[in-house]
């Protein structure tokens, strides 16, 4: 008898480079800008593109901070994982990408806008707020297979004993 037999099995080896970039300023003796960065790329033995290699992503934030007040707004950004970058296993998944003005899938690049948001109390409580995806962008992070909630708000109190 014969039989078609499929097995999902590690690449014999992988070419994998990137680097993060990290940068922190103080403006002033209330404000500081941060921003964080991520590239990474990488092929395996037969020259196809890894899946589990995210495209850019990372995140800038502008803090203001003055005695028990912190308020940031901040963009969370991932970049745009081209068809001619997605892997082979993923070229057969219509429903997790988007497709291109050719029809080719492919994963597009998106950001949110959000801001967040404590008071200090006392020395035991803390009450935070924030709100994001204000501009309620439609995204999916590269490979998820989950769409982003749309807006979202959210209020919590913290104790400490």
């Amino acid at each position: 008898d014969t039989f078609n037999v499929i097995a999902v099995v590690n690449a014999g080896y992988a070419h994998i480079y990137g680097g993060s970039f990290n940068f922190s300023a103080e403006i002033g003796s209330s404000l500081a800008l941060k921003t964080h960065l991520t590239y990474t790329r990488g092929r395996d033995d037969l020259d196809d593109p890894l899946r589990h290699a995210a495209p850019l992503f990372g995140s800038t934030h502008l803090i203001y901070s003055k005695k028990k007040t912190r308020l940031e707004i901040y963009a969370i950004y991932n970049g745009e994982k081209s068809n001619a970058n997605m892997p082979n296993t993923e070229l057969d998944k219509p429903y997790m990408y988007a497709t291109d003005s050719n029809g080719n899938l492919y994963s597009p690049g998106w950001w949110t806008l959000n801001f967040r948001s404590s008071y200090q109390i006392n020395r035991f409580l803390q009450v935070n707020a924030g709100l994001e995806n204000i501009l309620n962008n439609r995204y999916r992070p590269y490979s998820s297979g989950i769409v982003a909630p749309g807006i979202d708000f959210y209020v919590t109190l913290r104790a400490r004993l």
